[in-house]
């Protein structure tokens, strides 16, 4: 009931309300009540409020990751502009999990205003992952008479894996050599990736295999969802199995060997016309 004018509430003669900083937690039904000997009569309202999510340094990505170096012994700066409706509030996760709400200012590590990250006297232990976060975030909080505990709880919006390699038209390789296919792939959480071999079976860590012929589907998931790709391999051009050694003759001598090949053409085997190569010393 607001029966009287607050920090944020201004109740007006006419019966008006005037809401002041209007935050997401103002948003719902609001209902106005007139009464008098006579009667009573109601007035419902609902409000919505318009809420943009935050987005850093002008990018709207859920997670981008940028390198930096800096020079030892100087000081560092490090941009964290966050906008969005209401104003986010920023704040670092530095290494071992430390989390700093701006502003903060230590000796040599300072948070300021605006976000921007602060380090002074780079060392070379400096060097690591730190992350700044502009949330929707929340506060888990419980209290009874000895004593008051919170966490702080972070909500990330899930990207579904995008594949970022995809070559153009089926790729081709010369039989019995090796074959590199490429599967880059990008998302929140990181995706896991695993490869579908033509032949059925699923290849989710390192391991040595042959090379065949046919479909290979990379397909990179998380928790957001799943992306594939399909890689068409073709096999063609011959290899040398069995070559010709050295061989010491004398002249005007007739010279005849074997030369062993083999040709791949999609999957099948052709017969090839040897072509021979004769160097004389």
């Amino acid at each position: 009931m607001i029966s009287s004018s607050t920090a944020r509430h201004l109740l007006h003669v006419n019966g008006s309300l005037s809401v002041s900083r209007v935050k997401l937690l103002d948003a719902g039904e609001y209902m106005c009540v007139a009464r008098n000997p006579g009667g009573d009569d109601t007035k419902l309202y609902k409000l919505d409020v318009v809420a943009k999510p935050p987005i850093i340094n002008g990018l709207h990505m859920n997670k981008t990751i940028m390198t930096v170096t800096a020079v030892r012994h100087s000081k560092k700066q490090i941009d964290c502009r966050a906008e969005g409706t209401p104003p986010p509030e920023i704040m670092w996760i530095m290494p071992d999990n430390i989390f700093l709400t701006a502003p903060y200012y230590g000796s040599r590590i300072v948070v300021h205003k605006n976000g921007t990250l602060e380090i002074r006297n780079i060392r070379p232990s400096d060097t690591a992952e730190f992350i700044c976060v502009a949330p929707g975030r929340y506060r888990c909080a419980a209290r009874n008479k000895v004593g008051y505990i919170e966490k702080l709880l972070i909500v990330e919006v899930g990207q579904k894996p995008n594949i970022l390699t995809r070559p153009v038209g089926p790729v081709k390789g010369i039989s019995g050599e090796s074959l590199s296919l490429h599967c880059l792939s990008e998302g929140s959480p990181r995706p896991r990736t695993a490869w579908t071999l033509p032949g059925g079976s699923v290849l989710e860590r390192p391991q040595l295999g042959r090379k065949h012929v046919g479909d290979y589907v990379c397909r990179a998931h998380n928790d957001a969802g799943e992306s594939s790709l399909t890689v068409p391999v073709l096999s063609h051009g011959v290899r040398l199995i069995k070559g010709s050694p050295r061989l010491n003759t004398p002249p005007a001598v007739s010279l005849q060997w074997p030369c062993k090949k083999e040709r791949r053409d999609l999957g099948k085997m052709r017969s090839s016309i040897s072509t021979w190569h004769l160097f004389f010393q």
